[in-house]
């Protein structure tokens, strides 16, 4: 079997199987092999047509040839196999030794490639030379990652799904000028500062998917539109005609009408998104 793996010239892919079948049955000089041939089939995971036709390609290889056809006379005639000795004599390196080898299957020269994936301490392929074919043995490139580039794609990929959840509120999170023109523009009965400072509390103190966010920008506005229910809206606005005529909506709008009194008598009220008392990004 060693000499079907190592050693037989010119052995064809196809009829590897059927090779070592018969090296199997064979005694130690590689004669006297007989086999049914559906045995050889079972072997070379082949049906008894295809083991026939790689049978007659190998002894017109000369790897194989008839041998004692006597071993098997007690057989009755119909169920008698055919007596096969391998031809080990012939041996890859002494074909090889009959031309002039280049070592490079050039012109002349008969090789086999070998291939040679054995690792050094580093986990690397090296290559070598095999003196009983005179040939370079191939080198294969190892397909397996190193665990050090395992480790990085595996950040890679867990920085990529961190990024797509989004991030906790940034610890420098302050109001920036747009910011204050959008509040100003939209929520100027709004305190500002005074809801900021509770979004950031709010979220430096959660936990979980809630304190998580993608845009905190937007995160921040959503937080002024719910916010702007807790403060008076001012008198002739939209939101204030939409809403029930209530107790708490009756003296909010009372409230509402005191400042804007108090704003005709001269009486300045504090713009609630001015940036001259907000601290602001700069």
């Amino acid at each position: 079997m060693a000499w079907v793996l190592n050693d037989a010239p010119g052995l064809p892919a196809n009829a590897f199987g059927t090779l070592m079948g018969l090296a199997n049955h064979a005694d130690h000089k590689g004669r006297g092999a007989f086999i049914a041939q559906a045995t050889l089939g079972k072997y070379a995971r082949k049906t008894d047509r295809q083991v026939r036709r790689d049978l007659a390609e190998l002894e017109a290889l000369g790897l194989i040839r008839r041998g004692d056809q006597q071993l098997v006379a007690h057989y009755k005639a119909d169920k008698r196999p055919v007596v096969w000795d391998l031809a080990v004599e012939r041996r890859e390196s002494v074909d090889s030794d009959r031309t002039p080898a280049t070592g490079h299957g050039g012109p002349g020269g008969r090789t086999r490639p070998v291939v040679d994936v054995r690792p050094d301490a580093d986990d690397r392929t090296y290559t070598a030379e095999r003196p009983d074919v005179h040939v370079l043995q191939t080198v294969i490139e190892p397909t397996t990652p190193t665990a050090e580039v395992r480790r990085g794609e595996v950040g890679t990929r867990k920085r990529a799904a961190s990024a797509a959840r989004g991030a906790r509120i940034p610890e420098g999170f302050r109001l920036t000028r747009e910011m204050v023109a959008w509040g100003e523009e939209n929520f100027p009965n709004v305190d500002g500062e005074k809801e900021t400072a509770k979004f950031i509390d709010h979220f430096r103190a959660a936990s979980g998917a809630n304190a998580v966010k993608k845009d905190w920008i937007a995160a921040w506005r959503n937080w002024i539109r719910r916010a702007e229910k807790d403060y008076p809206q001012p008198l002739g606005s939209s939101r204030a005609a939409s809403k029930p005529s209530t107790t708490d909506q009756r003296v909010a709008d009372g409230m509402a009408l005191a400042a804007r009194l108090a704003a005709q008598d001269g009486v300045p009220l504090p713009a609630l998104f001015d940036p001259a008392r907000l601290e602001l990004e700069p």
